[in-house]
């Protein structure tokens, strides 16, 4: 990107760069991502209630890691969830343990038949793809007892 004042364009100045002078203009580069909404999240169900803050721990295709807690917060999106947003094409992790009001019982995954949790606790493998149209949101499930 070229920035300059309007007044010090000049198309046949030495050097000019499609009408930007060099020594007149500010210049950089940025890399424009995909503006499709990709995101992880996770629920927390018990007796047919969701319930808010209960934490979710994802990590992602390069090995970081952030805790999000679920809550309902519709200016983020966050709908009873823990919400992970604007997530890269590739394998991410979440794991959620079993927490005070919360034992893990089973994890529903967005398409498919629910499966037990370990030990009160659940770490799943997210694969997510690149997507050229659409917004996609992977919604996973725990079930609390």
């Amino acid at each position: 990107m070229w920035v300059s004042p309007t007044n010090l364009l000049d198309c046949s100045a030495p050097g000019n760069k499609n009408c930007f002078v060099p020594r007149y203009s500010k210049t950089d580069n940025f890399k424009v991502r995909n503006p499709l909404i990709v995101e992880i999240d996770v629920r927390f169900w018990k007796n047919g209630t969701a319930m808010d803050g209960y934490a979710a721990l994802w990590t992602d295709t390069n090995g970081a890691t952030n805790i999000k807690y679920s809550e309902y917060n519709p200016a983020v999106l966050a709908f009873h969830e823990a919400h992970f947003e604007a997530v890269e094409a590739g394998t991410h992790g979440i794991r959620v343990d079993s927490q005070p009001g919360c034992t893990i019982t089973s994890v529903q995954p967005p398409s498919g038949k629910a499966v037990n949790a370990n030990r009160g606790w659940a770490s799943i493998s997210v694969a997510v793809a690149a997507h050229t149209e659409g917004d996609h949101t992977c919604l996973w499930t725990m079930a609390c007892n």
